[in-house]
């Protein structure tokens, strides 16, 4: 029986503005290929909705994502249309977000990961709390970061702050993401959605015509080095049909947190789902 993306829509209150909410509580979110392929283009379904003015996505519970369900990730691996099909929704993912004409802010609560990173981070405005844990954990099994960050870390952070991050795999929590100019703000742990919501009052206000197009000329730059996205997915990608990818993926296999336990390792990376 074919699976049901978890996520949750609503409907356009009031002000038209929408909310989108990962929901796999108990696996902190952590995207199925089901999941990761809805993701890749629930985006552009809004661009044609008068009723929608901006759009706000969260994850539900301690998590906004802990990136992809470990099984999913493992199938990359060893499959090679599971492989070709995560490739272009993971392509998807950021070029949606990039291209809705909506405006998308993010509450980030909790842990964020890989792709789950990449839909919050990729979000015109990202409300993060400030003891939210922002992971790269591409490092840790084998693979490089091509979802989102080798693209848009540089750009947000500057090429040095970002190498140091990428290539040491540390985690940042959501205080350091905002000093670094990650995230647009950094709120205390549980108000990220208030916020977020708040922000999204204030945008739906101004002309809907205005928005859209102020947020063409901002993303502007982001499509300058989209190359770099593209390249950096591939190389990614091609980390996958590695033995060492493999074994670190199978090795990891038991040790995954509980919905209750989301803290970090001592090492920042291994424990939580990665990509």
């Amino acid at each position: 029986m074919a699976q049901t993306p978890a996520l949750t829509i609503s409907e356009p209150d009031q002000d038209g503005i929408l909310l989108v909410t990962i929901s796999r509580p108990d696996k902190l979110n952590a995207l199925r290929e089901v999941d990761h392929d809805r993701l890749a283009t629930i985006w552009s379904e809004f661009d044609d909705r008068d009723d929608v003015r901006v759009i706000v996505v969260t994850g539900e519970g301690s998590a906004f994502s802990a990136g992809g369900d470990l099984a999913f990730v493992q199938g990359l691996t060893t499959d090679d249309r599971t492989r070709a099909n995560a490739w272009w929704a993971a392509r998807g993912i950021v070029r949606g977000l990039l291209d809705c004409r909506k405006p998308v802010v993010s509450a980030l609560e909790g842990v964020a990961v890989g792709a789950g990173n990449a839909v919050a981070l990729m979000a015109d405005i990202c409300v993060a709390a400030e003891d939210a844990k922002i992971i790269d954990g591409h490092l840790a099994f084998g693979a490089s970061p091509g979802d989102h960050a080798a693209f848009l870390w540089p750009l947000a952070m500057g090429i040095q702050r970002a190498r140091g991050k990428l290539l040491l795999g540390e985690a940042l929590t959501g205080a350091e993401a905002a000093e670094l100019g990650l995230v647009y703000e950094a709120v205390p742990g549980g108000k990220t959605l208030d916020r977020a919501m708040e922000l999204a009052a204030k945008i739906a206000r101004f002309d809907p015509f205005a928005v859209q197009a102020t947020k063409v000329s901002v993303n502007g730059i982001l499509r300058q080095h989209w190359q770099t996205f593209e390249a950096s997915l591939a190389l990614e990608f091609m980390c996958f049909v590695n033995e060492s990818t493999r074994a670190a993926l199978a090795a990891a296999a038991p040790a995954r947190p509980s919905a209750g336990d989301p803290k970090l390792p001592k090492n920042g990376n291994r424990g939580h789902e990665q990509f």
